[in-house]
């Protein structure tokens, strides 16, 4: 009978775990990556643009892109950071709302831009 040396059945096993691990790690990305294909909401149709306005400034502007935001977002975040500091209001309402990332982050931008624009009721819904 061939003498098994010891720990092989151990490493055999181990290998196995690892290589279903990162299968799964592997399909897990590829979902996130076609999630993250979603394109943001287009505002150059001065229609879209003009009601996406109108919603903010009722404070319904409503996030709700998770994942499928999130490299958008990252892209965007200095662009959201700069226009509030710059008192940009209007540009970061719609940024931000074009984005649509629900995250604290989006929803603070929008009241910083509800408050800066006059919007109080706004400010606080959002």
């Amino acid at each position: 009978m061939p003498r098994i040396l010891p720990g092989c059945h151990d490493a055999a096993a181990a290998i196995a775990r690892w290589m279903r691990v990162s299968y799964l790690v592997v399909l897990l990305a590829v979902a996130w990556g076609l999630s993250a294909c979603v394109p943001p909401a287009d505002i150059s149709d001065p229609t879209a643009r003009a009601q996406m306005i109108t919603t903010f400034r009722a404070g319904q502007t409503a996030l709700e892109c998770t994942v499928g935001c999130i490299a958008s977002w990252v892209q965007n975040r200095r662009a959201a950071g700069a226009l509030d500091t710059a008192g940009r209001w209007e540009e970061l309402a719609l940024l931000v709302a074009r984005i649509g990332y629900m995250q604290d982050i989006g929803y603070y931008y929008l009241g910083r831009a509800a408050a800066g624009m006059g919007l109080p009721d706004a400010a606080r819904t959002h």
